[in-house]
């Protein structure tokens, strides 16, 4: 198994609450009994102790000479850096094991605070590096602070000409002196240390603007972001250490030592956030967070962790050699088993044995950096590096290259797909060099971008539009008013510690308002329809609870001790967790007085090798590099997969020998799939040009081409679709449709359809679709779930959910003819496993990333499934290989063709998504309407720029099966393409410069709840410094090392558990 380099994102660490959009259970029944939660008190510590560290006294500075060269930071790669290669241990919720395929360092992180700030939030961590046996520091030998001393510059004097920045990782850098008194940036960083007028030096991050201050001897004396708020570190006057921190809203959290050593951290409500306890020799053995539950360590004789037990009882355990690498992580036991990954290291090389036994090699070059991975079935893919130690190349097993150039400042100015595309970013503004002010995605549309003074984005413009499509207004830093393409604004409150209060929306839509407690923890939020839903946290900032303002409890939730949720009661269902290590292993949902159960078993590796539950088993099988070979559903019949060499699936063979050929491009892209049956014949062929006429590569679909003939399609300069065959599509500035497929929409200031064609449309103050004409009046519980639509007629739709949110529907009535269907689901992680339709039953299977493989329709007859990139579904193939089903959709998802006898029995169709009979799908967090093309809720992330809009107004392209983001099924967005680097530095840069209410703003007001939606953007909107930020893009993508994330299922899985 390739392992890839992962971080926790910020957002994943800081504690999020369910949206407005995530709704209640329906009215009427009775209040959850709800669990105690912990309430910080109103007035927390302001009073800082200890003194600025310009106020210790002064470190004497290291001797020049050849005596200190020693100390020059050498190659073997300690702590962490975005491109080192490493291999993540999920222990908690709060803890991380990484180990370096490199240089076998291990590091441990344990996170025993998090205060949320304005700008940038406060965290304080406990940070082990496996090679710090001479350098430790505040927990001791090989341990150290996240902030504070342990975090410093050692500044050599002339003629030495450098200084080295040591950070709480274990990793140094060192900064060479230039001869007009500037300071060289080492390979691999991107920040900017500078010399200040009053002796004190600043490192400045090229792309955020965050700033760590020190003074002239080395010490930390803060770190700010673009906009000036502040961390403050003061320390004890007598010896250097850290006595206090003061956040960027003036809350102080303090430090108690004994033996030098950091014994307490006190959170500014007076609470112990964190106990360490040591040995005789001074050994950090014990942790205890602010719940009283503990980790401890066993060590050997040089004080290296050899173990760590949770407070659950389950240990890991590394093995080092004698050069202090790691050679085995031993995770706790799955199934009686304990799962093991052993690491060899030879001459630039090093073999990785993951827990089922399969070897992959990476290779690396002298600098460390990883050039080579190979799996344990010999395929390679390589990646280059530009001389500054960025990723300028990315080379898959079948010698297929992706390109990066850069700047002179080191900044990602253009990348080439193999196929030939190009994008391009450009950096124009000379007080914000490294802030794009132009980008050109791979089929090149353009947006450009300005900034103020501070660097915040103030306006996108978009050339083709000949429109400034967004802009901002800031006070302090904050965002006062954001205004659309159509020049609708939308303002922004704060409270005097800049906790975002209020958000004004253009009318209709009324306000919606937020409270917090004295930690910054949202612990209400008031809705546009004056429904207030009230928050409760344990002492770990989990969310335990959500009531109305009339305390009506509406959720409880419990956790174990290492941050697994395993309870979630709703007025619905309760549905109880199991778990071994992170890994799901049973759900049991119970409703009244039954209940249904379902599992999920591993290989020691992590991956799903089976699901059980009341429609049966499916089982899956792997090969030596993880790749899915086969799926066994429910009706004991078997699928099995074929993929190239670059992982690629490529084919599939279906049960009664029918074959499935998918052709890919040299860039990945989904070119073609044709199924023919047993004896060869074809059976349904669609293919996809990605070029347009002039032969010019993009990185968008230029036309399909199946049995009815070729569509072309055509874009405007924005990227929007605006000819698909046949069918036209205008827009306005704002996103919205304004005409398609011969319809007419006129839209309000808000962004909501209000009349197609003569068909009006009225809404609610949150935004909810309450009233069509003709048509019903939709009905929503206290919190935004749809739970019924009435009309003259009677009631035409009602709905009840066992969550607090609609992606997980228990049973829905809808009006059908003269009669009504009712819709009972079960379902697994991976998808609907079965709905009982007035009691004619039609039972699903699903490959571990969630596409339909397979049903069983009521009379008891399989039908394998075939979909295309979008997980939409094309056609059904039975197991004698004739066609009983066939689909065909507009762009935007409305059917215009279901034909063959099977075609009715099968209501998983566009995107995978359940299709009602009125025919609007369930796309998760909210309804899609095919025939309006847009959503019937807004976006309860905030992360769209228009609210309702559906996949940036390119439904080929894009995406949003969940109803919370829509992203690039091609891999073309922002942060996506293959994983890749270019995705990881544009997709930060555009964040950081460019994306406007989608990364900065959208998701503070709305989506205030989902916290580390959308990796790097959920960090921004939690806060975070721009490490976390950062770490936030590189999760799950390529950063130092290449490969695909083992562990087949587990995405879905661990979305499914979170709702």
């Amino acid at each position: 198994m390739l392992r890839t380099i992962t971080f926790v994102s910020a957002g994943a660490l800081i504690a999020a609450v369910p949206a407005t959009a995530s709704a209640a259970p329906r009215s009427g029944q009775d209040g959850v009994p709800l669990p105690v939660s912990w309430t910080p008190p109103a007035q927390v510590n302001r009073t800082p102790t200890g003194v600025l560290a310009d106020q210790v006294p002064v470190r004497p500075a290291p001797r020049s000479g050849a005596s200190v060269q020693s100390l020059v930071c050498d190659t073997t790669q300690s702590g962490t850096q975005p491109w080192f290669a490493m291999d993540r241990y999920a222990i908690s919720d709060r803890t991380e094991l990484l180990v370096n395929r490199y240089s076998g360092n291990a590091v441990i992180t344990d996170r025993a605070l998090t205060v949320k700030g304005t700008g940038l939030n406060m965290s304080v961590d406990a940070v082990y590096n496996s090679a710090n046996l001479t350098r430790g520091g505040a927990f001791g030998t090989f341990w150290t602070v996240s902030g504070g001393p342990d975090v410093k510059l050692v500044i050599y004097p002339d003629p030495d000409r450098r200084i080295v920045l040591y950070d709480p990782t274990g990793y140094c850098a060192e900064f060479t002196k230039n001869d007009d008194g500037s300071y060289a940036t080492p390979s691999g960083m991107h920040a900017t240390l500078t010399k200040l007028p009053d002796g004190k030096y600043a490192l400045s991050q090229d792309s955020s603007g965050e700033t760590k201050l020190f003074t002239g001897d080395g010490r930390l004396f803060s770190q700010a972001d673009r906009n000036g708020h502040t961390i403050t570190y003061r320390y004890n006057a007598s010896d250097g250490t850290l006595a206090s921190i003061t956040d960027t809203q003036g809350r102080v959290t303090t430090t108690t030592y004994g033996n030098s050593r950091i014994t307490a951290v006190t959170d500014p409500a007076g609470v112990t956030a964190g106990a360490y306890g040591y040995d005789g020799n001074g050994h950090l053995t014990k942790i205890t967070n602010r719940n009283g539950d503990s980790m401890n360590f066993g060590l050997d004789a040089n004080g290296r962790i050899t173990t760590l037990t949770t407070t659950l009882g389950r240990s890991y355990t590394l093995s080092y050699d004698a050069g202090g690498r790691v050679t085995q992580v031993t995770e706790p036991n799955y199934g009686g088993v304990a799962s093991v990954t052993g690491y060899a290291y030879g001459s630039g090389t090093t073999t990785v044995t993951d827990p089922n036994g399969h070897k992959s090699t990476y290779t690396f070059d002298d600098g460390g950096r990883q050039t080579k991975a190979t799996d344990a079935l010999g395929h390679s893919r390589n990646q280059g590096w530009s001389a500054h130690g960025d990723v300028n190349s990315l080379t898959d097993a079948t010698g297929n290259s992706v390109t990066y150039d850069y700047d002179p400042l080191n900044n990602l100015k253009g990348g080439k797909l193999p196929t030939g595309a190009t994008m391009s970013a450009g950096y124009t503004d000379t007080a914000h060099p490294h802030l794009p002010t132009q980008v050109a995605d791979f089929s090149g549309n353009k947006v450009n971008s300005t900034y103020d003074k501070a660097g915040n984005v103030t306006k996108v413009h978009s050339d083709a539009l000949n429109a400034d499509v967004a802009s901002y207004e800031y006070s302090t830093g904050l965002v006062t008013k954001s205004t659309d393409g159509n020049g609708h604004a939308t303002t922004y409150g704060y409270d005097t510690a800049g906790n975002l209060t209020t958000v004004t929306p253009p009318l209709p839509l009324k306000p919606t308002t937020y409270t917090y407690d004295s930690l910054s923890r949202v612990t209400s939020v008031t809705d546009g329809n004056g429904v207030k839903l009230v928050y409760g946290y344990d002492k770990l900032d989990h969310v335990v609870s959500v009531a109305k303002a009339d305390g009506t409890g509406l959720a409880a939730y419990t956790y174990d001790q290492t941050g697994n949720r395993t309870v979630a009661t709703t007025a619905g269902a309760t549905l109880t967790n199991s778990y071994e290590r992170r890994l799901l292993t049973r759900v049991v949902r119970t409703a009244g007085t039954g209940s249904q159960t379902a599992t999920y078993h591993y290989d020691q590796a992590g991956n799903v090798t089976a699901v059980d539950d009341p429609t049966g088993w499916i089982y899956y099988g792997y090969d030596a590099a993880d790749r899915l070979t086969s799926v066994k559903d429910q009706a004991n019949t078997t699928t099995t997969y074929g993929y190239d060499n670059s992982d690629h699936r490529t084919s599939a063979t279906l049960p009664g020998g029918s074959t499935e050929t998918i052709g890919v491009d040299k860039s990945g892209r989904q070119t073609g799939i044709t199924v023919k049956n047993s004896a060869g014949s074809t059976l349904l062929s669609t293919s996809y040009r990605y070029t347009k006429p002039d032969g010019t590569d993009t990185g968008q679909v230029q036309s399909r081409t199946d049995s009815t003939g070729t569509a072309d399609n055509t874009y405007d300069g924005f990227g929007r679709l605006t000819k698909a065959g046949g069918r036209t599509y205008a827009y306005d500035n704002a996103g919205n449709i304004t005409a398609g497929d011969g319809r007419t929409y006129t839209v309000n200031d808000a962004d909501q359809m209000t009349k197609i064609d003569t068909i009006t449309a009225g809404y609610d103050g949150a935004g909810n679709l309450t009233t069509t004409n003709p048509g019903g009046d939709a009905h929503y519980s206290d919190t935004n779930q749809l739970t019924s639509v009435t009309s003259s007629s009677g009631t035409l739709f009602s709905g009840s959910y066992d969550t607090l949110d609609q992606t997980q529907a228990a049973s829905i009535t809808e009006r059908v003819g003269s009669g009504d269907v009712t819709h009972v689901f079960t379902r697994t992680a991976l998808g609907i496993s079965r709905t009982v339709d007035n009691g004619a039953a039609t039972t699903y299977a699903h490959d571990v990333d969630g596409n339909l493989t397979g049903l069983v329709d009521a009379a008891g007859k399989h039908h394998n499934a075939i979909t295309d990139y979008q997980g939409s579904v094309l056609a059904l193939v039975d197991d004698t290989g004739v066609v009983t089903a066939t689909y065909t959709y507009t762009p935007y998802g409305f059917n215009t063709g279901i034909t063959g006898p099977a075609g009715s029995a099968n209501r998983l169709r566009w995107l995978g998504s359940y299709q009602l009979a009125s025919s609007e799908y369930l796309t998760g967090y909210r309804h899609y309407n095919p025939a309006y093309a847009r959503f019937t809720q807004p976006d309860p992330t905030g992360q769209e720029n228009n609210a309702y809009a559906y996949g940036k107004g390119d439904p080929i392209n894009h995406s949003d099966p969940n109803g919370d983001y829509g992203f690039a099924d091609l891999g073309q967005d922002i942060g996506s393409y293959a994983g890749g680097a270019m995705g990881v530095a544009l997709g930060a840069a555009i964040c950081a410069g460019t994306a406007g209410a989608g990364c900065l703003i959208g998701a503070v007001s709305a989506g205030v709840i989902f916290g580390g939606v959308g990796g790097g953007a959920g960090a921004l909107i939690g806060g975070g410094d721009s490490g976390k930020v950062r770490d936030g893009f590189i999760s799950g993508a390529i950063g130092g090392g290449l490969g695909a994330l083992g562990g087949g299922g587990w995405k879905l899985l661990k979305r499914f558990i979170s709702r």
